[in-house]
């Protein structure tokens, strides 16, 4: 993926409105997009700030994301499933193993959603997932839904 590329997907997008979530939803909300994949990374990034969010960063694995979550205060993580050398699944699983991070909702996108796939995410707890190429509705919904509070805690 060449930069030419990410940046005519980015001027595309440019003239897409989207309503912006409530603004206390998503105002001081500080999101962590994680995928190997620059394009990927770079349309979440537009879409999130066109939702009204203001902050976002961006790792190309869960390694990196990890140094990323020490270093910042985070309150979403929207990760790829497959990455090397740490994929999506072992992030969410190092992220509930720390005390600090356990709390963080997890958004995981994956390009499958075959019984392995779904079963190993849900083996470790994973409970919002999109499946890429997403649309752009399923993206809000997931982000109300994960920002909404709940009657019984938080839904992540």
């Amino acid at each position: 993926m060449t930069s030419t590329t990410l940046e005519t997907i980015t001027s595309a997008l440019s003239g897409v409105v989207l309503p912006r979530l409530k603004s206390e939803t998503c105002a001081d909300r500080h999101i962590l997009v994680v995928d190997d994949e620059p394009i990927t990374r770079g349309i979440a990034k537009v879409l999130l700030e066109k939702f009204g969010f203001g902050d976002i960063h961006e790792a190309a694995d869960g390694a990196a994301a990890l140094v990323l979550l020490r270093e910042h205060k985070i309150d979403l993580v929207i990760s790829d499933f497959q990455m090397e050398p740490v994929n999506g699944v072992e992030l969410f699983r190092r992220m509930r193993a720390d005390r600090q991070l356990r709390t963080i909702p997890f958004l995981m996108l994956t390009a499958s959603m075959s019984h392995d796939t779904v079963r190993a995410a849900k083996k470790v707890g994973i409970k919002h997932y999109l499946l890429k190429p997403f649309r752009l509705g399923g993206l809000q919904e997931k982000l109300v839904e994960i920002f909404t509070p709940h009657e019984h805690g938080p839904r992540f």
